[in-house]
C-alpha cells in the first residue's frame, strides 16, 4: 500500500485472497479516493460535492457491511460480534456527522476524509485478515464445502 497524494494506491498488501472481499475492499478504497477527490475540489464546489459524495459512500459502506456480516454467520465465525460491532461504531460515527451537518454544523472534509481512511485500512489489514485467515482454516478442513453447495459461491471465498 502506499499513499499518493493522500489517496489509498491499492497493492497487495491489502489482498485477503479471499475474492469476495478483495473486491468490496478495492470498491471501498475507491470510495475513500473519491471522499478524497470532492475534498480538493474548488472551494466554492466543495463542501456541497464532498457531502454528497458521503451520502452516495453509505449505500455502498451499508450494502458492504451487510454481505460481510451475512457471510460471518454463515460460517459461524466466533468474532462476529465484535466485528459487527466495529461496524455499526463505524456507521455510528459517520452518520453522527452527517446529522450534525443537517442540522447546521460543518464537517471538515479533510478530518472525515482521515478518519475513513485510517478506518478503512486498519480494519481490512487487521479485523478482515482475521475473518479471512478463518475462511481459509475453513477452506482448507473441507468445512467450506457443507456450507456452500455451489462451487461459484465456495469460488468468491477461495483463492
Amino acid at each position: 500500500m502506499s499513499i499518493l497524494r493522500d489517496t489509498i494506491v491499492w497493492d497487495d498488501s491489502l489482498l485477503l485472497g479471499i475474492p469476495l472481499l478483495d473486491e468490496q475492499h478495492k470498491s471501498m478504497v475507491n470510495i475513500s479516493n473519491e471522499l478524497f477527490a470532492a475534498c480538493i475540489e474548488s472551494p466554492e464546489n466543495a463542501n456541497s460535492h464532498f457531502i454528497k459524495s458521503v451520502y452516495n459512500a453509505i449505500a455502498d459502506i451499508h450494502r458492504h457491511f451487510s454481505k460481510e456480516e451475512k457471510l460471518m454467520s454463515m460460517l459461524f465465525y466466533q468474532g462476529t460480534v465484535r466485528h459487527k460491532r466495529e461496524h455499526t461504531n463505524f456507521f455510528f460515527n459517520v452518520v453522527k456527522q452527517l446529522r450534525a451537518h443537517e442540522t447546521g454544523k460543518k464537517i471538515v472534509p479533510e478530518q472525515f476524509v482521515y478518519f475513513f481512511k485510517d478506518w478503512l485500512l486498519s480494519h481490512i489489514t487487521v479485523s478482515d485478515r482475521v475473518l479471512a485467515t478463518h475462511i481459509k482454516e475453513m477452506n482448507r478442513t473441507g468445512k467450506l464445502k457443507q456450507i456452500f453447495e455451489t462451487k461459484q459461491e465456495k469460488a468468491l471465498l477461495s483463492a
